[in-house]
Protein backbone atom coordinates (compact mmCIF):
# COMPACT_ATOMS: atom_id res chain seq x y z
CA UNK A 1 0.00 0.00 0.00
CA UNK A 2 0.99 3.37 -0.48
CA UNK A 3 1.61 5.37 2.56
CA UNK A 4 0.99 8.98 0.55
CA UNK A 5 -2.16 7.66 -0.40
CA UNK A 6 -2.77 6.68 3.87
CA UNK A 7 -1.72 10.33 4.45
CA UNK A 8 -4.13 12.58 1.89
CA UNK A 9 -7.29 10.21 3.65
CA UNK A 10 -5.87 10.85 6.96
CA UNK A 11 -5.41 14.60 5.90
CA UNK A 12 -9.18 14.48 4.74
CA UNK A 13 -10.76 13.17 7.42
CA UNK A 14 -9.00 15.37 9.92
CA UNK A 15 -10.40 18.49 7.80
CA UNK A 16 -14.12 16.83 8.41
CA UNK A 17 -13.07 17.20 12.11
CA UNK A 18 -12.59 13.37 12.17
CA UNK A 19 -9.27 13.19 14.42
CA UNK A 20 -9.96 9.17 15.90
CA UNK A 21 -10.31 8.23 11.76
CA UNK A 22 -7.83 10.23 10.66
CA UNK A 23 -4.95 8.89 13.90
CA UNK A 24 -5.91 5.28 12.39
CA UNK A 25 -5.33 6.20 8.84
CA UNK A 26 -2.26 7.64 9.99
CA UNK A 27 -1.19 4.67 12.34
CA UNK A 28 -1.90 2.08 9.41
CA UNK A 29 0.32 4.35 7.32
CA UNK A 30 3.38 4.18 9.67
CA UNK A 31 3.09 0.52 10.25
CA UNK A 32 3.07 0.03 6.61
CA UNK A 33 5.86 2.43 5.94
CA UNK A 34 7.80 3.53 9.03
CA UNK A 35 10.43 5.01 6.81
CA UNK A 36 7.53 7.34 5.04
CA UNK A 37 8.42 11.09 6.76
CA UNK A 38 5.42 13.04 5.93
CA UNK A 39 2.95 10.83 7.41
CA UNK A 40 4.93 11.46 11.20
CA UNK A 41 5.21 15.09 9.77
CA UNK A 42 1.53 15.65 8.85
CA UNK A 43 0.42 13.30 12.03
CA UNK A 44 2.62 15.36 14.41
CA UNK A 45 1.06 18.60 13.20
CA UNK A 46 -2.32 17.45 13.39
CA UNK A 47 -1.93 16.33 17.06
CA UNK A 48 -0.17 20.02 17.80
CA UNK A 49 -3.50 21.51 15.98
CA UNK A 50 -5.50 19.74 18.30
CA UNK A 51 -3.97 20.94 20.88
CA UNK A 52 -1.95 17.32 22.54
CA UNK A 53 1.50 18.86 22.22
CA UNK A 54 3.19 16.18 24.30
CA UNK A 55 1.77 13.46 21.93
CA UNK A 56 3.02 16.00 18.67
CA UNK A 57 6.86 16.23 19.61
CA UNK A 58 6.73 12.04 20.21
CA UNK A 59 5.53 11.86 16.82
CA UNK A 60 8.21 14.01 16.06
CA UNK A 61 10.89 12.24 17.20
CA UNK A 62 9.57 9.24 15.89
CA UNK A 63 9.73 10.54 12.79
CA UNK A 64 13.48 11.40 12.60
CA UNK A 65 14.26 7.96 13.83
CA UNK A 66 12.71 6.60 11.52
CA UNK A 67 14.86 7.48 9.22
CA UNK A 68 17.40 10.15 10.36
CA UNK A 69 19.75 10.20 7.22
CA UNK A 70 17.01 11.59 5.20
CA UNK A 71 16.57 14.72 3.43
CA UNK A 72 12.79 14.41 4.66
CA UNK A 73 13.60 14.91 8.51
CA UNK A 74 14.15 18.62 7.24
CA UNK A 75 10.33 19.11 7.01
CA UNK A 76 9.98 17.38 10.55
CA UNK A 77 12.18 19.48 12.14
CA UNK A 78 10.80 22.57 10.84
CA UNK A 79 7.57 21.86 11.49
CA UNK A 80 8.34 20.66 15.12
CA UNK A 81 10.60 24.05 15.53
CA UNK A 82 7.63 25.75 15.16
CA UNK A 83 5.67 24.34 17.80
CA UNK A 84 8.82 24.76 20.43
CA UNK A 85 8.67 28.41 19.43
CA UNK A 86 4.58 28.39 19.90
CA UNK A 87 5.37 26.96 23.38
CA UNK A 88 7.82 29.84 24.15
CA UNK A 89 10.83 26.83 23.96
CA UNK A 90 13.14 29.37 22.07
CA UNK A 91 16.35 27.47 22.88
CA UNK A 92 14.67 24.28 21.72
CA UNK A 93 13.58 25.61 18.87
CA UNK A 94 16.33 27.20 17.30
CA UNK A 95 18.19 23.71 18.15
CA UNK A 96 15.63 22.14 15.77
CA UNK A 97 16.03 24.74 13.44
CA UNK A 98 19.84 24.29 13.09
CA UNK A 99 19.31 20.48 12.96
CA UNK A 100 16.98 21.37 9.76
CA UNK A 101 19.76 23.38 8.15
CA UNK A 102 22.37 20.58 9.26
CA UNK A 103 20.31 18.43 6.52
CA UNK A 104 20.00 20.69 4.07
CA UNK A 105 22.50 23.24 4.37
Amino acid sequence: TDPAIYQAWAVVEKQRGRAGEARALFEAGTRADPGHLPLWQAWGCMEAELGDVERARELFQEGVWADPRSRDTIFIFHAWAVLERRCGNLGLARELFKAAIKVDP
